[in-house]
């Protein structure tokens, strides 16, 4: 059971990273469209540092998703590699 909610959790976080990795100026874009929708308006002051950030956005939740991942296989093999502070 707990591979299946891994799968269903993990596979649309990191398509989420990836996308908003690789177009992140539709992401933003998104996000605008959201806040009008709500009555705010939202715009970046430097677009060229906002896009940069949702590009590290995105790379950072692939780059969990892998370790959880590893985390999740390392342990099937017996092997822990949470640090000493989780445990």
């Amino acid at each position: 059971m707990e591979i299946i909610l891994l799968v269903v959790v993990s596979v649309p976080v990191f398509l989420f990273g990836l996308f908003v990795f690789l177009k992140p100026i539709q992401m933003i874009e998104f996000q605008k469209a959201f806040y009008r929708c709500i009555n705010w308006k939202m715009e970046p002051i430097d677009m060229a540092k906002e896009i940069r950030h949702t590009k590290w956005m995105g790379l950072f939740l692939m780059v969990f998703v892998v370790g959880v991942w590893y985390c999740y296989v390392s342990n099937l093999c017996g092997s822990c590699c949470a640090p000493w502070w989780w445990l």
